[in-house]
């Protein structure tokens, strides 16, 4: 097997353009980044969700990767945005949607009630874990499942089970029922 070297000339030019490309993202660092970070972030899902059918796991990796690491750097409302966007879509980078949803319910809403990314064990994570409202969010969802109306019996407030029993989509298994009649 022949083995095919690049030339001096290409690997000089593409460390030029690697160069060029981390020069900027300077303007993102410190106070003054914060808008075109806020921007970015919104910029990448609006991208992913015109080309998330035609994605592959390896595409999707790298935008569930951005996304998380500008989640982490942008404003509450940049999130809501992104969440908004993220929410309908078939197929979603499945860490940051499951960021986002543990995020204040601001964030979390659309992705707790449409997004079926999330499993049923994030959901029921996100019920044990968080808000009255979190939870309320996900008694509303299209098809809870008896597992995920289990969670919100147990751990949900009066509002978030009145919620979950007037979900035609939702699904009382006996355990819950049970606990409902109690």
């Amino acid at each position: 097997a022949l083995i095919v070297f690049p030339s001096p000339e290409k690997v000089m030019s593409e460390f030029e353009d690697g160069r060029r490309a981390i020069a900027n993202i300077g303007p993102l660092n410190g106070e003054n980044g914060r808008a075109e970070r806020d921007k970015l972030f919104r910029n990448m899902a609006r991208l992913f969700s015109y080309v998330s059918d035609r994605c592959d796991d390896h595409q999707l990796a790298q935008y569930d990767e951005a996304l998380c690491l500008l989640a982490e750097l942008v404003e509450l409302e940049a999130r809501a945005h992104v969440a908004k966007i993220l929410a309908p879509l078939k197929r979603a980078p499945g860490t940051v949607v499951v960021k986002l949803a543990n995020d204040d319910i601001e964030v979390a809403r659309p992705l707790l009630e449409f997004s079926n990314v999330l499993s049923d064990d994030d959901l029921i994570d996100i019920i044990e874990k968080q808000s009255e409202a979190h939870c309320f969010a996900t008694a509303g969802r299209q098809g809870v499942t008896e597992r995920v109306g289990e969670a919100i019996v147990e751990h949900g407030g009066t509002s978030s089970v009145i919620r979950l029993v007037r979900n035609a989509k939702a699904k009382i298994g006996r355990t819950a029922l049970k606990k409902l009649v109690e």
